[in-house]
């Protein structure tokens, strides 16, 4: 799974011995740096993030930098598109991905995106916060809810060995016990369920059908 994370310069300096590409930061700074004085002027607590690219736990790649801030404990960061020469406001939520997968469409129906931004004012700047900040909120709330839920349903398979197919999330696994398999995957607020039978090659005859239907089948799977 790729995530990025988004660092503040002291961060990327206290890391960069561990991220690859890290000497091209420099440059792409030097050359944003005009625009970030440019936000300042309607948000003075705007500084430059480094875009990190992390492919695991171990291994993190430097991407590039964007101009960004923090309202309220939450980050904001400015993307430009391209194609019509404006920008956005992207409020970072990727810590809440179970609740986006969850919510996500319908608070982009709820919160609409205001227009993008061609000309910087303040007021443009703080429709699209005040937007931000309320996907954030929901999405919060959601994620606590889907948590809460996750821990009462791994109450009801504590001790069981499973095995996690989402070892990150723990939103999908299996358990295997005398022939059988349990299999369980978590959406959002959905949890699907599934029994399948898994009889040995060689098993699958008269003999082993009417030891399953009497109970009396005893089978070791790994």
């Amino acid at each position: 799974m790729t995530n990025y994370i988004y660092l503040t310069a002291e961060e990327f300096q206290n890391s960069k011995s561990c991220i690859d590409r890290a000497e091209k930061a420099p440059k792409d700074v030097e050359q944003i740096q005009p625009f970030c004085r440019e936000i300042q002027k309607f948000i003075p607590e705007a500084t430059v993030y480094y875009c990190v690219q992390c492919s695991n736990d171990t291994y993190k790649i430097y991407s590039t930098v964007f101009v960004g801030f923090i309202r309220n404990g939450v980050t904001f960061i400015l993307r430009k598109i391209y194609n019509d020469n404006k920008y956005y406001l992207d409020v970072i939520t990727s810590m809440f991905k179970e609740a986006e997968d969850s919510i996500l469409y319908r608070l982009k129906q709820d919160y609409p995106e205001p227009n993008r931004i061609g000309v910087f004012t303040k007021r443009k700047l703080e429709d699209w916060i005040t937007r931000g900040l309320n996907v954030y909120k929901e999405l919060e709330a959601e994620n606590e809810v889907i948590q809460r839920m996750k821990a009462e349903y791994f109450a009801l398979l504590k001790g069981e060995k499973i095995q996690w197919k989402d070892t990150v999330r723990h939103t999908e696994g299996t358990i295997r016990r005398n022939g059988f398999i349990f299999s369980f995957s978590i959406h959002g607020r959905n949890i699907r369920e599934e029994i399948k039978l898994c009889v040995p090659n060689g098993k699958g005859d008269y003999t082993t059908f009417t030891k399953l239907a009497d109970n009396r089948l005893s089978l070791a799977t790994r």
